[in-house]
């Protein structure tokens, strides 16, 4: 079976920066025909659960990676290293595994594939980690854009 890497708070673990779960029950469609294996990059580039939420203060994972724009946190931390840091690990873990297919829990400044936030709002952009996972030749989607794709 095939190795497909999925956000951990779609999976239903509690993750995110407020202890919750994004559980997405169309997962269970694919369990039987791929190993899910959960990743949580903002976890493995060393924040905590819980944490303060997180934003771009300017443009998306791409001015992330090409014009060193920062995230920061609510009451103004920088968070940047971390959200750098977790996206590396998330592609290293991809390639050790050699995992061709992600699937990112959209919206957040680290996994948004469609949408993000900049200053603490929605907008139409992409996130850290999708962002370089997609630099480097992963296929990313979201479960609906995954589903509609198989």
């Amino acid at each position: 079976m095939q190795y497909v890497l999925i956000s951990s708070c779609l999976l239903g673990l509690q993750t995110r920066y407020d202890g919750s779960d994004s559980f997405d029950p169309l997962i269970l469609k694919l369990k039987e025909d791929y190993v899910l294996l959960p990743v949580c990059p903002e976890l493995l580039g060393g924040l905590t659960i819980p944490r303060e939420p997180a934003t771009f203060e300017q443009g998306d994972g791409r001015a992330f990676w090409e014009e060193n724009t920062r995230v920061i946190q609510e009451t103004g931390g920088d968070v940047t290293q971390n959200f750098r840091e977790g996206a590396l690990k998330t592609v290293d873990f991809a390639r050790f595994l050699k995992a061709r297919i992600i699937i990112l829990k959209d919206g957040s400044p680290s996994c948004g594939i469609r949408k993000t936030n900049v200053s603490f709002q929605s907008v139409c952009g992409i996130g850290v980690t999708a962002y370089l996972l997609r630099k480097n030749e992963f296929d990313i989607y979201t479960v609906e854009s995954f589903l509609d794709h198989t």
